[in-house]
């Protein structure tokens, strides 16, 4: 008998959502974003798809550049990780996910997306 896959996403790509959501909601290009916190436009597609690990130094820079702070940007992240849960999905942390469990699949950027968009969307 096989074991029923189970969704699964890192903290790293929720984060990644999370700024993805809230650059998109001030009108800024990847480009933009980076050559204002002075890395690479590659460096921000890593960080937002969860590919790396970010910074302390790169969230505070990223928070200035999109108007909010660090704090609300891992609250944020925080309401899609609970809503995840909620979902049955299981959140792993580190670089949990490239050594998967037998019945884990990675969820892929779109779904972790719309978890963010409805914490956005309850924080109103």
């Amino acid at each position: 008998m096989s074991t029923p896959l189970q969704p699964t996403a890192s903290y790293a790509a929720i984060v990644g959502a999370t700024i993805i959501a809230f650059r998109e909601r001030r009108g800024l290009q990847q480009g933009s974003l980076a050559q204002a916190i002075g890395v690479s436009q590659s460096t921000v597609s890593r960080i937002e798809r969860g590919a790396i690990s970010i910074s302390i130094e790169q969230l505070a820079a990223i928070a200035g550049e999109l108007g909010t702070t660090p704090g609300e940007l891992l609250v944020t992240a925080d309401r899609s990780v609970e809503q995840a849960r909620q979902r049955g999905m299981r959140v792993v942390y580190g670089r949990r996910t490239t050594a998967l469990t037998e019945g884990e699949v990675v969820v892929g950027a779109a779904a972790v997306l719309l978890l963010v968009a409805a914490a956005l969307a309850g924080r109103k």
